[in-house]
């Protein structure tokens, strides 16, 4: 590892959660933006107040970015009612907004990696501030507040929810000297308030790119994501209760894979009961995982941003069965990348249909990988590389 000149301006990036092992959507976009800062000439150090395991700090060091963890003396209890008495998404830890305070008072860069992380956003806090909003949260939080009855428990607490995030995601991205947003379609939401809107989308890991073709690999489809993440779980099982009867009625052979975290805890038990759904749970190496189907599915009905389980599949030359919302702001076109349809029994029925053409299905498999080749990190993070690039030449040129 070279060392870094003790000149480099200084980028804090406050993330709730640690961005290694990036074994899901947003902590893997946290990490390629701190490596887009390396390239930027930045030194990114990561504030959180998760609990990483000393190992991934050490892997993080070793590629030279460095941690600064959370050193909290008050309560969770305590904590919790500061966060309610001041109406914030997250609790709000006091030694990482002192970091970050530091770290903007010396020159430094300081971004908020989320709604969660903007909690963090403190009075006083001088020096330049990006909002890396990740989805449009509060549009989120109210599609599911309005999901249940408004006169209900859960219901109020939904829209309480969705009123401290929606509140908190719009101040900062009025303060922020930039945001950062993973599609048009979320910049168009931030545009009108926001000083300066910068779109970035997701990416692709190279690995992607490594994972052999199809081959004769039977009939096995996945559906890999993260379900903590609402949209992801309630998709599948809608898929599970209305879709998969469907394929496995046309194709008996085919296999369902679930795989990513949460999927074991949150997905109902009485959905996946057949034998030929397999949830595995969190993996270690997604690629692998998906080296095993012919074709992905993404049954999701409600979200925003631009979806990396669909770039990462189209990567791999796996074709992808997914609705219109699920498949959007990619340029991804039904019938050439994979098939676009908007039940769960259409879905069904489509991915049977593919399965049953290998020719179509190889065909597709080679227009995939083509388009996900222009979403490659380096290049779908260009727009924000050159935001820290002119952050780091402003401060080159004050000294």
């Amino acid at each position: 590892m070279s060392e870094r000149a003790p000149s480099q301006p200084i980028a804090a990036l406050v993330c709730p959660r640690f961005p290694y092992p990036p074994v899901s959507g947003g902590v893997k976009r946290t990490l390629r933006l701190a490596e887009c800062m390396q390239r930027a000439g930045l030194r990114p150090t990561l504030l959180t107040d998760d609990t990483p395991d000393e190992r991934a700090v050490r892997a993080l060091a070793q590629r030279g970015l460095e941690s600064q963890l959370a050193t909290e003396r008050r309560s969770r209890l305590a904590r919790r009612a500061q966060q309610h008495m001041l109406r914030l998404p997250g609790p709000r830890s006091g030694s990482l907004l002192r970091s970050a305070r530091e770290i903007a008072a010396g020159g430094g860069l300081v971004q908020l990696e989320g709604v969660v992380a903007a909690s963090h956003l403190g009075f006083g806090m001088s020096g330049p501030l990006v909002f890396s909003s990740h989805n449009v949260e509060g549009e989120l939080a109210y599609s599911a507040a309005r999901a249940v009855p408004a006169v209900s428990l859960e219901g109020l607490r939904r829209r309480y929810h969705a009123h401290r995030v929606h509140r908190t995601e719009r101040r900062t991205a009025r303060v922020a000297d930039a945001v950062i947003c993973v599609s048009g379609a979320d910049a168009d939401v931030f545009a009108p308030t926001a000083r300066r809107v910068v779109v970035a989308p997701n990416g692709v890991d190279d690995e992607f790119f490594d994972v052999p073709d199809i081959g004769s690999r039977g009939d096995t489809v996945l559906f890999f994501g993260q379900f903590t993440y609402a949209p992801n779980r309630e998709g599948i099982n809608r898929f599970l209760a209305e879709g998969w009867p469907v394929l496995a009625r046309l194709r008996p052979e085919s296999r369902l894979l679930v795989a990513g975290e949460g999927s074991r805890e949150l997905i109902n038990p009485n959905l996946s009961a057949d034998p030929r759904v397999e949830v595995l749970g969190l993996v270690d190496d997604i690629a692998l995982t998906v080296a095993e189907a012919r074709l992905t599915l993404v049954p999701i009905w409600r979200g925003g941003g631009t979806r990396l389980k669909v770039l990462e599949a189209l990567a791999a030359g796996r074709p992808v069965v997914g609705t219109r919302l699920g498949v959007s702001g990619i340029g991804f076109e039904s019938g050439r990348h994979g098939v676009v349809a908007e039940s769960p029994a259409q879905l069904g029925h489509e991915a049977a249909e593919i399965l049953a053409q290998p020719v179509r299905l190889a065909a597709m498999a080679t227009e995939g990988r083509r388009l996900a080749a222009g979403y490659r990190w380096e290049r779908a993070l260009a727009p924000a590389e050159e935001l820290y690039r002119a952050f780091a030449s402003s401060c080159s040129s004050s000294e």
